[in-house]
């Protein structure tokens, strides 16, 4: 009944208002329970339920409000200006509050919430908790709307920016959109740290012509660069990891001017390759590494094969290397060693046919000497019995006193002395020349002279009969003529041919 009659009391005083003009109703809670100031509660499955609808219409100039709410409360409890709570058994979607704000020509905006919220920590001007939906567009600002703020819409169409710190990012078929205004055309992404000096990465837009293409072959992504040394469409300082490879366009239907490129050996001969480690304190802001590394020297690979290298963009004159480039060259030297080899190994073939022939004509010689070796041993065996024969013949010439048989004349024994054609004659080897000197001779030579005249081997003979083999090999082929010298005099010749 206490309830009852309170909330009599309320519709009484309502409703009386209602009768006459606007009424202002103030209610009152000032019990220490958790009473509330103003309960409805409304039942209803026919056709809409509402605990409350408030309406507030009217053409002055103030402010209207549908539902104005303020809580105070200096104690440890919470204090919630709305709270609402909305459970539905139904099939219907059930929300805890639902607001829709709308505009004519007259309103520049209109709010479907607008929230505030002061102090010093812990401020939200909204709180939620479970899933978010936004069907339109969200502006999310820490200061002015139209500065610094981000923007999210679904559509791709233009955004109208008015403040060189606005922008844009989107979506549309999966893809994400970035909108820049043209006041700045640069997007700097920091980690860690704020500074305009050393972004973590920079995307930079430079519109040079107004091609359909301009936007896209002008956009440069710069990682650990500031935006001034952002040169190419990607910009690396410092170390880049790739697990799938590098692919560059090679299409020969992109290509003109084709040559093939020549001498690559010889290029690749004149290179040379260093071991090094980069200079951090030469350009710090390079991002060097403290590896060793192996490569050439830009400079002198500049004068060898310059289109691998260029000025690397970034203002001081530095040169960068395109390795790539030199991969070509190596495979063309390569297979100018391949055809190298393969030519040489034509040659080393033909060589060995040729030794292999040489090989058998020699076999052939070695066998023709060896047949005449034993013809000439066989000689010389005969030879040697002709030797004794005469020199038994030529004792038989003897007095008993020993004198040699002469023309009567006691001092010239010339006509005792004999010298025996050489055989075999022409030789090739060696031959044999038999001869006698008489007993009392005092020296005896057996001279060889070239047909010019010079001497060009003397032998020393002892007395008696005797035989001398000359050696081929001790003279040159030609024809020789050879003498016995007794004492000085020359006493017999005879002419020999040596063959090789």
């Amino acid at each position: 009944m206490k309830y009852l009659s309170y909330y009599l009391s309320v519709i009484i005083i309502i409703c009386a208002a209602a009768t006459t003009q606007a009424q202002q109703v103030f209610i009152q809670n000032v019990s220490n329970l958790n009473y509330s100031a103003l309960e409805a509660y409304t039942y209803n499955n026919a056709i809409n339920s509402y605990g409350a609808y408030l309406s507030n219409t009217g053409n002055d100039a103030y402010t209207k409000y549908g539902l104005y709410n303020y809580t105070y409360n200096d104690g440890t409890g919470n204090s919630y200006g709305v709270y609402g709570y909305n459970n539905s058994w139904g099939t219907g979607t059930p929300y805890a509050g639902y607001f829709q704000g709308s505009y004519n020509s007259n309103v520049p905006v209109g709010y479907g919430i607008y929230a505030t919220s002061t102090g010093a920590t812990n401020n939200w001007a909204g709180y939620f908790q479970g899933k978010v939906g936004v069907s339109e567009r969200v502006i999310v600002s820490d200061q002015v709307i139209d500065n610094n703020k981000l923007v999210l819409w679904q559509s791709y169409g233009t955004t109208t920016a008015t403040s060189n710190n606005c922008h844009s990012i989107g979506t549309n078929n999966y893809m994400m959109r970035f909108n820049v205004p043209l006041l700045d055309d640069k997007f700097h992404f920091y980690v860690g740290a704020d500074s305009v000096a050393a972004p973590a990465v920079v995307i930079k837009r430079e519109i040079s012509s107004t091609s359909t293409y301009a936007a896209y072959k002008s956009a440069k992504l710069g990682i650990g660069w500031s935006d001034a040394s952002v040169w190419y469409n990607l910009d690396v300082n410092g170390k880049a990891y790739c697990t799938g490879g590098i692919w560059e366009t090679s299409d020969r239907n992109f290509k003109k001017d084709i040559k093939k490129y020549d001498s690559a050996l010889e290029t690749i001969a004149k290179l040379q390759a260093y071991t090094y480690q980069y200079d951090r304190s030469k350009a710090p802001e390079y991002n060097f590494d403290e590896r060793e590394h192996i490569g050439y020297l830009a400079q002198d690979l500049q004068k060898i094969v310059p289109q691998a290298v260029m000025e690397d963009g970034k203002g001081k004159g530095f040169l960068a290397v395109n390795y790539n480039m030199i991969i070509p060259v190596i495979s063309e030297a390569v297979k100018e060693l391949a055809s190298e080899r393969d030519a040489a190994k034509t040659e080393n073939s033909e060589l060995k046919n040729k030794v292999s022939a040489l090989e058998n004509k020699i076999s052939v010689v070695q066998e023709e000497n060896n047949t005449l070796q034993n013809r000439l041993d066989a000689l010389e065996s005969s030879l040697q019995k002709m030797n004794a024969a005469m020199q038994n013949c030529c004792l038989s010439d003897k007095t008993e006193t020993g004198s040699l048989i002469n023309d009567g004349n006691s001092n010239n024994y010339s006509n005792a002395a004999r010298l025996e054609q050489n055989a075999p004659n022409p030789f090739y080897a060696k031959t044999i020349i038999q001869h006698y000197v008489p007993e009392e001779a005092n020296s005896a030579q057996l001279q060889i002279t070239a047909l010019d005249g010079k001497v060009m081997k003397s032998i020393n003979l002892g007395k008696g009969f005797s035989t001398t083999t000359i050696n081929g090999s001790e003279l040159a082929a030609g024809t020789y003529i050879y003498a016995l010298i007794i004492d000085g005099k020359n006493t017999a010749t005879k002419e020999m041919i040596l063959t090789k």
